[in-house]
């Protein structure tokens, strides 16, 4: 009976601490903050200028050029593009102008995920012609530029063309730096089969999508705190001197002491001893409460760090080995009993 008894406390100890264990294993695991992706939303450019070397007629969009900074009220235009009749991008015949200043700033740190160029354009169209727009991006001041993108055929009518797209880099990792006005560039070149062409821009616009670092887990704790305990014992002891008795004077010690933590760790000890004959015993005890510590949330917004770390999977494995081992145990004092 005995035996069975342990047995079964046994058994029952188990079955507590199995019952126990998720809150043990997992406390503290909370899902870690999710970095998520930002666009820019299109964005209009603040500055044009052509490219006036080795670019067809050097002029670029030589009528209004600034109204292709900004959707509508207006277009730019390039009249009779260019010297050549080639369709290559990097063809020094064809015209272009660039665009910049578009206020790209992004969070430092962050991972340029992707960018759009939008482009809203047209041409004078003909018999047999074919026009497209070849756009390409600087990340240095217009010193180095990266693979052209092409709009398809161009038609007489304005269409949106949107080059690029939210998970696409322009092959190359782009730095938040890169997007900045004094870095960033967009190029457009205008290509057509005859140099009687007219090319229509009305809006050439950016949007960039980025991921921002996650933020870390942050703890907030308040500062210790400041404890003062002050006692102030005053204790006098009077000796009457008795007839015969040889005379013994009065001695008074009034000792005072004050000991003043604080979470600086400097510690305060000030002792003063006086005898002084005094006419009656009194002992008088006077001492201040212990400040009671306080404690302040933390700040919204900050999430404290975890109490541990343990892995998700590792939790999940240690479930399983407790389980398997209860199993074991169970089936053995289950034969045993038998």
């Amino acid at each position: 009976m005995h035996e069975q008894t342990r047995r079964m406390l046994l058994f029952l100890i188990l079955i507590v601490f199995i019952g126990h264990s998720p809150t043990v294993i997992f406390q503290g695991l909370g899902p870690a903050p999710a970095a998520m992706a930002t666009t820019s939303g299109f964005q209009s450019c603040s500055a044009t200028t052509p490219v006036s070397v080795n670019s067809g007629d050097n002029d670029g969009f030589q009528v209004n050029p600034a109204d292709a900074c900004a959707d509508g009220g207006g277009f730019a235009q390039d009249i009779d593009s260019g010297s050549s009749t080639s369709m290559a991008c990097g063809d020094l015949g064809k015209d272009r102008q660039l665009f910049y200043d578009y206020g790209l700033a992004i969070p430092s740190g962050s991972a340029v995920d992707g960018i759009e160029v939008r482009v809203d354009g047209w041409f004078d169209g003909g018999l047999g012609a074919l026009a497209r727009m070849c756009i390409e991006l600087s990340w240095d001041g217009g010193t180095t530029w990266t693979a052209a993108k092409f709009t398809p055929a161009l038609t007489t009518v304005e269409t949106t063309y949107i080059l690029g797209s939210p998970a696409d880099s322009w092959g190359r990792v782009w730095a938040d730096n890169d997007l900045l006005d004094l870095n960033f560039r967009v190029r457009v070149t205008n290509l057509a089969t005859d140099v009687d062409h007219d090319f229509s821009l009305d809006w050439a616009s950016v949007q960039v999508t980025y991921t921002a670092e996650a933020p870390g887990a942050t703890a907030t704790l308040p500062p210790a705190p400041i404890s003062t305990a002050t006692a102030t014992p005053i204790s006098t002891t009077t000796a009457t001197p008795t007839p015969g008795a040889p005379h013994t004077p009065s001695l008074a010690a009034i000792p005072t002491e004050t000991v003043t933590p604080s979470s600086t760790g400097t510690l305060t000890t000030t002792a003063t001893s006086t005898a002084t004959p005094t006419p009656e015993s009194t002992l008088t005890r006077k001492a201040t409460p212990r400040a009671t510590p306080t404690r302040t949330p933390a700040a919204k917004g900050l999430v404290a760090s975890p109490a541990s770390g343990i892995d998700p999977a590792l939790g999940t494995a240690l479930m399983v080995l407790l389980l398997c081992v209860a199993a074991l145990v169970a089936t053995y004092l289950k034969s045993e009993w038998r």
